[in-house]
């Protein structure tokens, strides 16, 4: 019989190789777009103001014209139409401006600069932002022709490079009304250029922020799983240490007081058999005497027998011996190996029937063992010669049941009241204390035996073993 090999240990998964990886890359992931968000937010606030820096020098420019037309001409109105666009007219004057437009105080089209350029509007956003006296600038990188310059007009060939327009509000005179605004394009290659510098400069810090940051934080975060990842493992090692010890301390707790009564009775019942032995092998044979000597010499080496047996369950018990596991086919196969010569001695069928899988553990099963001997032996003796002897293994969802059933005349009814109280036995070879220490075993291994039915029929023995005591990968199945 091969013992099944221990079940390997599952890996928890806070114990993956992988994890702090996948935890690293997921955190440089959103370092990384917490970057590219925060870069492209400064983007877009400077390319604002590097678009809006020539809209700025074209409002001053235009107040200046209109304050010394206003002092050139005290008694002109300052917002008439063509007072507008002399203040236009020269400011598009300016270098890199290339065409302009004027509109009335309500974004209606007045005139255009030059005079092949298209007629235009304003959005009402626009123009609000106007009244408020603010500038308004956009950047262009190509600018459609169409909308600009009239078809076939000359002067297109500008239109296919970057533009920046720029709206600025004119205030009538004194500065306190809205009288019109002005709308200038101006060549954008320069502002092109910056946007494209500025564009890298913040792409490159950012990439090298997110490098040198992104290191940190990976040696920090590896660092950090490293060191928890090794208390981890310590504090498995000693809660697992920890909960041997306190295993083997309820162990010794539960056996402790059975073990001395126990370890006593076999050494009296071992020397008792000894003796008996020794008497039997020097007194005289005489011929009417030796059936009645070969009884007790089978008698004493049953005893010897069972004593061995428990004294080898005892010191695999109290850990003396190497564990192991042994599957309940193994185990239904070793009984029926045990109880063979004295079930074909006697004309005996044993029948096994096993209706539960799984294994339990060396402790565990070498009790078993022995106590279903016993039972089995019981069991055959009682059975008259043609008949059959039951062996059962079955389970519900708390227990493991082991069944043995004979076909026996029953138990003496004088004894059913308390089968398992040591009793001189009525049978050839008996010792009237198997039973006993049958139930002795199975409650030392909080175990139930149980003589769960008896008639003419035959009897019927329960070993019911409960489910805490099955091997942690036994599967149970139903009955």
């Amino acid at each position: 019989m091969m013992a099944n090999p221990p079940a390997a240990p599952r890996k928890h998964w806070s114990q993956s190789r992988a994890l702090p990886w996948w935890i690293t890359v997921l955190t440089l992931a959103v370092y990384g777009a917490g970057i590219v968000l925060v870069a492209r937010q400064l983007q877009r606030e400077i390319r604002r103001e590097i678009v809006s820096d020539d809209g700025d020098v074209l409002h001053a420019v235009a107040l200046m014209l209109q304050m010394e037309q206003a002092a050139a001409l005290p008694g002109a109105a300052g917002d008439e139409p063509a007072m507008l666009f002399d203040v236009v007219l020269k400011a598009s004057r300016l270098r890199g401006v290339i065409a302009a437009r004027l509109f009335d105080g309500g974004g209606k089209f007045v005139v255009a600069l030059p005079a092949n350029m298209t007629e235009g509007g304003m959005n009402s956003e626009t123009l609000a932002r106007l009244r408020q006296g603010e500038t308004v600038c956009r950047f262009h990188e190509d600018y459609p022709r169409s909308s600009l310059f009239l078809s076939g007009a000359a002067g297109q060939g500008v239109i296919g490079q970057p533009l920046v327009e720029t709206f600025i509000p004119l205030p009538r005179a004194g500065g306190r009304d809205f009288a019109g605004a002005a709308q200038f394009f101006m060549d954008g290659r320069g502002v092109a250029n910056q946007l494209t510098r500025l564009d890298r400069e913040i792409n490159g810090k950012a990439g090298l922020v997110f490098v040198l940051g992104g290191l940190l934080i990976s040696l920090g975060l590896l660092w950090s799983f490293h060191r928890l990842q090794r208390a981890h493992r310590l504090l498995v090692e000693r809660s697992a240490g920890l909960l041997a010890a306190n295993q083997q301390l309820a162990l010794l707790t539960r056996t402790s007081a059975v073990g001395a009564v126990v370890t006593h009775l076999l050494h009296e019942l071992k020397s008792q058999a000894f003796g008996l032995r020794s008497l039997l092998s020097v007194a005289p044979a005489a011929a009417d005497a030796e059936e009645s000597r070969r009884a007790a010499a089978e008698s004493a080496r049953r005893m010897q027998q069972m004593i061995s047996e428990l004294f080898s369950a005892i010191r695999n018990d109290q850990g003396t011996t190497q564990h192991y596991e042994i599957s309940l086919a193994g185990l239904a196969e070793l009984l029926a190996r045990a109880v063979q010569p004295l079930a074909q001695r006697a004309g005996v069928r044993c029948v096994t029937e096993q209706k539960a899988q799984g294994t339990l553990s060396s402790r565990v099963a070498n009790l078993v063992v022995i106590i279903l001997t016993h039972l089995l032996q019981n069991a055959i003796q009682a059975t008259a010669a043609g008949r059959a002897v039951t062996l059962t293994l079955d389970s519900d969802p708390e227990n493991l049941h082991f069944k043995v059933r004979d076909e026996g005349p029953g138990f003496p009814a004088a004894l059913r009241g308390a089968p398992f109280a040591p009793c001189a036995s009525t049978k050839e070879g008996g010792s009237g204390v198997g039973l006993a220490l049958s139930k002795q075993l199975a409650s030392h291994l909080g175990a139930e035996l149980e003589l769960a039915e008896s008639s003419a029929a035959g009897c019927l023995f329960v070993l019911r073993l409960p489910k805490n005591l099955i091997a942690e990968k036994t599967v149970l199945a139903d009955g």
